[in-house]
């Protein structure tokens, strides 16, 4: 009797795949495609890109602003000169801001146009479902 109890468990048992040895978060990692990589490429090319402009432009002004006034006006220092520094500063926090969504289209842009190109030299036709 005990041992027809133990074979009807067997039978209901599904059949799966034991774990393997890689950790639970890299088994169920998706791996992207070659777009999705150009695009994460482009798009990280573009925030330094958008960056470093933004610190140059930072630079640039500070620069004219203290040249102008220290020395082809020869004027001294005062505290009210600080908020002119800072609207160099939001000047170009606000060309990063701009910068990089303003890119991400055109990541997207280009690359679609890079996969089109690739298409005509195959010689591959795609064709409207209309």
């Amino acid at each position: 009797m005990l041992w027809i109890k133990i074979v009807v468990l067997r039978a209901k048992v599904p059949k799966t795949k034991w774990p393997t040895d890689k950790p639970a978060e890299t088994s169920h990692k998706k791996e992207k495609s070659v777009l999705q990589a150009k695009l994460t490429k482009l798009a990280i090319q573009i925030g330094y890109a958008g960056s470093t402009i933004a610190v140059l432009t930072v630079i640039i002004l500070v620069v004219q602003f203290c040249v102008r006034t220290f020395v082809i006006d020869g004027k001294p220092w005062k505290a009210t000169y600080i908020n002119n520094l800072v609207k160099h500063l939001i000047i170009g926090v606000t060309v990063l801001v701009v910068a990089v969504p303003e890119g991400l289209p055109l990541a997207v842009t280009l690359s679609l146009a890079y996969s089109v190109k690739v298409s005509l030299m195959f010689k591959i036709i795609i064709y409207s479902s209309r």
